[in-house]
């Protein structure tokens, strides 16, 4: 059975990655977002990397500019 940690660190590996091919999908940088969020790109890219989980002001600003669908949101 999987521990909580695990788990945890499951769900940011998968956010980040749905985050990423999304942004892949609108043609985007990973620069460009983080440009475009206002956040650094280092840590746009630990989010992506599924190493850091976003702050919810930070998600919803990702999901406002990428606009996935509903599946991927």
């Amino acid at each position: 059975m999987k521990s909580e940690n695990e788990d945890k660190k499951q769900l940011k590996v998968e956010l980040g990655q749905l985050i990423k091919s999304n942004r892949e999908a609108k043609g985007d940088s990973q620069r460009e977002l983080a440009r475009e969020i206002k956040l650094a790109n280092s840590n746009l890219k630990y989010i992506e990397d599924g190493i850091n989980a976003p702050s919810f002001e930070i998600y919803k600003k990702i999901m406002i500019e990428l606009n996935p669908n509903s599946k991927d949101r």
